[in-house]
């Protein structure tokens, strides 16, 4: 069985998370290592399967919500 592992990261300027395949991080990196520039600051929070990324992304929601009420970007 070749399970695919998943990423699950998080962008402190937005306040967003994103959910990817390992490899696809993985290929992103080596570009840009290749091309000697900056990635994005993302870090990674999990890794798992696709669904376990999206769980603990589910549980970590109510706190990036919490954080935009109090930079009072959301009501």
């Amino acid at each position: 069985m070749n399970r695919e592992i998943w990423v699950l990261e998080w962008h402190q300027a937005s306040n967003n998370l994103h959910i990817q395949p390992l490899n696809h991080l993985l290929s992103k990196n080596r570009q840009a290592y290749a091309n000697n520039t900056q990635r994005p600051n993302w870090i990674t929070l999990y890794v798992g399967s696709q669904d376990e990324c999206s769980r603990a992304a589910d549980a970590i929601r109510p706190t990036l919500r919490q954080r935009e009420k109090e930079r009072g970007e959301i009501a």
